[in-house]
């Protein structure tokens, strides 16, 4: 897995992913994006999903920061 949409790390929790052509499989996986780099609460971003060296898919999915990065949380300060 890599991200494509911006710089980060995913890291995988628990064992590598193998899959055997054909089937489904799920795994859980951290995100990290430099905090920098995260500007809202919720974020667009792109995960590319590989076999080896070729992309396979790609997903567009959500990453959740902290509530306070929304405008409307600055005005509350």
């Amino acid at each position: 897995m890599k991200l494509e949409s911006i710089d980060g790390e995913i890291i995988l929790l628990g064992k590598p992913i193998v899959v055997e052509s054909g089937k489904v499989s799920e795994s859980d996986f951290m995100v990290v994006i430099p905090k920098k780099l995260v500007k809202s609460s919720s974020m667009k971003i792109e995960i590319e999903i590989y076999s080896g060296e070729k992309m396979i898919t790609e997903y567009t999915t959500a990453f959740v920061g902290p509530n306070k990065l929304d405008k409307h949380h600055e005005d509350e300060d």
